[in-house]
């Protein structure tokens, strides 16, 4: 049976379709894109396994000032995990693009694209044996939300508020948030905020701080 060329032509149309559907339209060619904004190519640190540029960032918020002592009757740690949103952005060798935006990347988020047309100022060559980047690189930002965890310690003397640190976890890099006061009200000027409630994994008793 011989098949129309209208018919050839739906058919075409369709395996298209399909193949568009399963493996997502193609990203576009680096050169094609606007470079990296320098703020963001300040923060890319060179990672191996996966040959990958990723922001790294230890933030102090807020601190307050010291309290007398003694603060608290006991000295705990209390563990959170919680989705957050903040920018994060991969920038991977084009032979690893595929794999970050199955693995790492949020799904069902916006995702700007821009080009890093040479390593950024934390990119020493060589920084990671036997890895090779092949610029311009196809660099990714998301706003998340990604998977983090929280501590929260109150201590015995010192500062009286909690301390908080919230580490960002399932990506390449370390992206941490550091501040005292509520764990659970990230604090004015914080360039991260809470996707989800905080849930409670696990907490420590550090023991007795002083006579009650």
């Amino acid at each position: 049976m011989r098949l129309s060329n209208i018919t050839v032509a739906m058919l075409v149309a369709m395996l298209i379709a399909a193949g568009i559907a399963v493996f997502g339209e193609q990203d576009p060619s680096p050169s094609t894109l606007p470079e990296l904004p320098a703020s963001a190519s300040a923060k890319l640190r060179l990672f191996g396994g996966r040959a990958v540029a990723s922001t790294t960032a230890r933030i102090p918020i807020q601190t307050p000032p010291p309290a007398p002592t003694p603060c608290a009757a006991d000295s705990t740690a209390t563990f959170y995990t919680v989705r957050v949103t903040t920018p994060i952005t991969l920038c991977p060798d084009l032979s690893q693009v595929a794999w970050i935006q199955s693995n790492i990347m949020p799904t069902g988020s916006p995702i700007s694209r821009n080009k890093l047309s040479k390593p950024g100022p934390g990119m020493a060559a060589g920084s990671v044996p036997g890895v090779t980047l092949h610029f311009p690189l196809l660099c990714m930002t998301s706003n998340g939300p990604w998977d983090a965890e929280v501590e929260s310690d109150r201590m015995c003397s010192g500062l009286c508020s909690p301390q908080n640190r919230l580490s960002i976890v399932g990506i390449p890099a370390t992206v941490e948030f550091f501040w005292a006061g509520s764990v659970f009200q990230p604090p004015a000027g914080a360039t991260f905020k809470y996707a989800s409630r905080l849930t409670q994994v696990d907490s420590e008793d550090l023991g007795r701080c002083h006579a009650q």
